[in-house]
């Protein structure tokens, strides 16, 4: 009974920051993009994330790439290309 009670408390105080990271945490390990960004330089363009992925990817799945990293706040464009 009193597990039940600190761990219903706990989730009250706690609960929401909890799973906002859960959740963060768990699209940042689930990306198999991840990886490859943490390798990449602070600024990089198509051909740096290319050099990483490799010959085989097109420009157009490279852009995505980049597009969801913009959209998912994980970069943010700072000039043309970069």
């Amino acid at each position: 009974m009193m597990a039940e009670y600190v761990l219903k408390e706990q989730c009250k105080m706690f609960g929401d920051g909890l799973v906002d990271e859960r959740q963060s945490m768990h699209l940042m390990k689930n990306d198999k993009n991840t990886n490859v960004l943490t390798h990449l330089p602070e600024q990089f363009g198509i051909e740096e994330l290319r050099s990483i992925k490799g010959n085989t990817f097109s420009d157009n799945t490279l852009t995505q790439i980049i597009s969801r990293w913009r959209k998912d706040g994980w970069i943010e464009k700072v000039a043309k290309g970069k």
